[in-house]
């Protein structure tokens, strides 16, 4: 199932999974840090298996580059030889042949470079209107309000120190009233 997938996408799979189970925890246990924690980690990834994308993309390019400049300085050669003055020593028949055979090999080599980049690059623009559309960003900006209104509520409390004078001040109400 794994063969040809990449660490890192397998580490994404994973991350993302547990950042799912983290955020019913953080939710279940009232500790969003947790949540923050696994959505921060799985962006750093989600960053990298993009960019280890874009690197092989460019790698197939440069390749699909240099195949299409030799193809160009073929198809010049031959265009050259063409224009030139008939000589029967230049070209005999069977080279003539020859080149346009290769000719033809290069063409279909286009061909099948232009079909085999044709899904990268819709794979790519998958990949970036994923990772734009992805639905971390709103989790994370829905957490950051819910922990405002949490920190707004905590605020809301009255500070530990007057309960801690009013329970001492109770303490000795009672302390008096017992000793009477």
């Amino acid at each position: 199932m794994f063969k040809n997938t990449h660490w890192l996408e397998i580490t994404e799979l994973g991350v993302a999974i547990l950042t799912l189970i983290g955020i019913i925890v953080a939710v279940v246990s009232q500790q969003l840090i947790y949540a923050l924690i696994l959505l921060t980690i799985l962006l750093v990834v989600n960053i990298l298996n993009r960019r280890r994308l874009e690197q092989v993309i460019r790698r197939h390019n440069r390749n699909r580059t240099v195949q299409l400049d030799e193809l160009k300085a073929a198809v010049n050669n031959f265009s050259q030889s063409l224009n030139q003055p008939a000589n029967p020593n230049l070209l005999s028949a069977d080279q003539v042949s020859a080149l346009l055979v290769s000719i033809r090999t290069l063409q279909d080599g286009q061909q099948t470079l232009a079909q085999a980049i044709a899904p990268m690059q819709n794979q790519l623009y998958k990949l970036i209107t994923d990772f734009h559309d992805r639905p971390e960003l709103k989790e994370t900006e829905d957490l950051a309000q819910i922990i405002l209104a949490l920190q707004n509520s905590l605020n809301q409390f009255p500070a530990l120190g007057s309960i801690e004078q009013r329970i001492t001040h109770l303490e000795q109400v009672i302390s008096s009233e017992e000793q009477i």
